[in-house]
Parts: structure tokens; C-alpha cells; sequence
């Protein structure tokens, strides 16, 4: 566990566990209905996050099978990232009232610590448009734009990546 001081607010990076499934896709959720509503239509963030629910055996696997990390605050989840031992990280999210005090921040540098374990040369990720100015900012470089089709929705994606290492 990694504790990080923040203003008055300290926080703990710790990795995910089982018992993390209901907040984590709770705060998913949440991210997506507030944060991403100033971004995309209401036809969209119900594509992204559906209101009648996520499937949860979907996200079990995913989470289990990736490195996987969770931040709290006072024991409660306020952030959370994964990335498969390929080096692609698949999400990392922020609960809205943390948002811009470096827990993303936090998340992506574990996660470039894990790469570098790892021995692999770069990290990738399909970024949004909320996600990308971030990841500009944190060294990572556009590769692609494109149109992603999810549950029959369009979104303009970012395929970016960062390099860890020189080959």
C-alpha cells in the first residue's frame, strides 16, 4: 500500500480486490453519469455505463485478470485503475469530488512502475475525450484517432501510448 498526502487529505493506492466489485462499478457509474455528461450525450453515457446495470461477471474477470488498483479515502473507494500484463490500460476513473488532485496521476505512475517490472517497452490505451488532454499532459502521444461503436453507439476514441523504455 502506498499512502499519498493531498492537501489535508491523504490517500491509500493499495491493489484490487474482490470485495472492491460493487463500489468499484458503483463509482464507475457515477464517473461516467456526471463528469462524462459534460462531454457526451445522455444516448452515449447509457451505451458507456448502462443505467439498468453492468455485467458483473464481465467486470470480475476483467478486474481479476488484470493488475488492478484501487485508491481510498477514509476506507471508502474514490478512484480506480486496471491494465493487462500486455501493458495496455483498459480504465482508470476518479469519483468527481476528488477529480484533479493527483489520483490518476498516482494510478498511471503505478501503472508505468508495473511496465517497467513487466520489461515492456511502452504502455497503451484507448483513451476518450475526457481521458486525452490528461494523458497529453502525463507524456503519452496520440496514435490514432477513430470511431469506437459500443452497444451500437459512436465515440471518438484516442489510441495513445507512452514509452517506457528505448529499444
Amino acid at each position: 500500500m502506498t499512502e499519498h498526502p493531498n492537501q489535508s487529505v491523504s490517500w491509500v493506492l493499495r491493489p484490487w480486490q474482490e470485495k472492491d466489485l460493487d463500489p468499484v462499478m458503483k463509482l464507475f457509474q457515477e464517473v461516467v453519469h456526471t463528469t462524462a455528461a459534460k462531454y457526451y450525450e445522455s444516448e452515449q453515457l447509457n451505451a458507456w455505463a448502462p443505467r439498468e446495470g453492468l455485467n458483473k461477471a464481465a467486470w470480475l474477470d476483467s478486474l481479476r485478470q488484470n493488475i488492478s488498483y484501487v485508491v481510498e479515502i477514509s476506507d471508502r473507494i474514490v478512484g480506480f485503475g486496471d491494465m493487462t500484463y500486455a501493458g495496455h490500460i483498459e480504465r482508470v476513473y476518479v469519483h468527481p469530488k476528488y477529480q484533479g488532485q493527483g489520483i490518476a496521476r498516482s494510478l498511471m505512475k503505478k501503472f508505468e512502475e508495473e511496465a517497467k517490472k513487466l520489461d515492456l517497452d511502452k504502455l497503451t490505451t484507448d483513451a476518450s475525450v475526457i481521458a486525452m488532454p490528461l494523458l497529453k499532459r502525463s507524456g503519452y502521444e496520440v496514435v490514432q484517432e477513430y470511431c469506437k461503436i459500443h452497444r451500437g453507439v459512436e465515440f471518438t476514441n484516442y489510441l495513445m501510448q507512452k514509452k517506457i523504455k528505448e529499444v
